[in-house]
């Protein structure tokens, strides 16, 4: 399901956003973007064709009613790009979380193959989006019922899982890239910031720069200082969650979660595919005391 969703992302956009659109909302290479995206649009119809073949070889049927609709993110070039950036994450997120329940070894080496394709896209977004190509040293895996919190929005037509799956309220928040430190306000279901006991819920980050979360009172939720990927949840326990999805504290989580980038450093690779220039300075390589403190920091 994944897979039809971000092929109709694709398809949509690039039906809809010309080279001249992009240049309109300062690319400077605009068909530098395009000819990535065509090659992800195509790649994810690879993919739906081996899932297909693979879950009748099984003796199951593909899901085929579910309907996408990305009017919200079609709004303009930018919102376009800025919403594949997260949902490339969350495609890629839901194949690591399916990893850990698959036990068939087939399976596993398929979707081990496609989560290193995912990750590739993801890459190209982070540097389209102007931020940094690979920012953290790990990613981060989302059951189902996480992924519906931010994906579900788009879907409608089809029962995604029969099974009674724990569903979690959406943060109303589309992220682009953002700076730290950035005060925010939240929605979720019927609540506000604003409107409840303020002494009673947390906002909390999680990311692949540590195990757990960064916890602070909702009064005064900010953008972490994390550069990359981070995840924003709504909790009742300032007990920070884990990234671990097989031992996650799920209970204490109210809503969420919602992706976000924090986009602290711009790389020159970024500014060329912004911009279609850098300022580059010289890269210092690092000494050998350098080199043996990061080997030491390493030791286990």
């Amino acid at each position: 399901m994944m897979e039809e969703f971000e092929a109709t992302y694709y398809l949509e956009g690039l039906s809809q956003f010309s080279s001249a659109d992009l240049a309109a909302a300062g690319w400077a290479i605009p068909d530098l973007v395009l000819e990535d995206l065509l090659v992800f649009a195509q790649d994810q119809a690879d993919h739906i064709q081996f899932w297909a073949s693979t879950i009748e070889a099984l003796g199951a049927t593909p899901i085929s009613t579910c309907a996408f609709h990305f009017q919200p993110v079609l709004s303009d070039a930018a919102t376009w790009l800025q919403f594949g950036r997260e949902m490339e994450y969350i495609g890629m997120s839901a194949l690591m979380s399916a990893i850990a329940v698959l036990d068939d070894p087939e399976l596993l080496l398929s979707a081990a193959n496609f989560v290193t394709v995912e990750a590739r896209h993801q890459t190209i977004y982070n540097i389209i989006n102007g931020g940094s190509s690979v920012s953290q040293a790990y990613d981060v895996a989302l059951p189902p019922n996480q992924l519906l919190a931010m994906a579900g929005q788009f879907i409608t037509g089809c029962e995604i899982f029969p099974m009674n799956l724990p569903m979690v309220p959406q943060v109303a928040h589309l992220f682009g890239g953002m700076p730290a430190g950035l005060a925010l306000n939240w929605t979720w279901g019927n609540a506000t910031t604003q409107t409840v006991n303020q002494n009673e819920f947390w906002c909390q980050w999680t990311s692949g720069t540590s195990t757990s979360a960064v916890v602070q009172p909702i009064a005064e939720c900010a953008s972490p200082p994390i550069n990359g990927y981070v995840f924003a949840w709504i909790t009742n326990s300032s007990t920070p969650l884990t990234t671990d999805i097989l031992t996650q504290n799920v209970g204490n989580v109210v809503a969420g979660p919602a992706i976000a980038f924090v986009d602290s450093q711009m790389e020159i690779l970024s500014e060329l595919a912004l911009h279609g220039a850098a300022n580059v300075s010289d890269i210092n390589t690092v000494t050998p005391a350098q080199a043996a403190s990061i080997l030491n920091s390493s030791t286990v």
